[in-house]
């Protein structure tokens, strides 16, 4: 498989997560640290720096330091794009 191919499948998985939708969300609105993200899911920071990593791989967001912590943000907007597009599908599928 072609490696462009391999990512756009990747990108598509790391979408089908609810959970790294809601951290796209947030982030859309703020800037955010792993912990704070933790506390807005309900969920354990290691769970949320996993959905960030796979986040970051695909260079959909990235982070910042910022003293002893991390500092993410959307790094490719375009990617709210893609979410729009799907959600036009399921409209039209109703």
């Amino acid at each position: 498989m072609k490696e462009e191919r391999r990512r756009m499948i990747n990108v598509f998985h790391a979408l089908a997560s609810e959970s790294r939708l809601k951290i796209l969300e947030y982030l859309s609105e703020k800037n955010s640290t792993t912990k704070e993200l933790a506390e807005l899911l309900d969920r354990k920071t290691s769970t949320v720096s996993k959905h960030l990593r796979i986040l970051k791989d695909l260079g959909i967001v990235w982070f910042l330091p910022h003293n002893m912590n991390k500092i993410y943000y959307i790094k490719y907007k375009g990617i709210f794009e893609i979410i729009e597009k799907a959600e036009d599908i399921l409209k039209r599928n109703k």
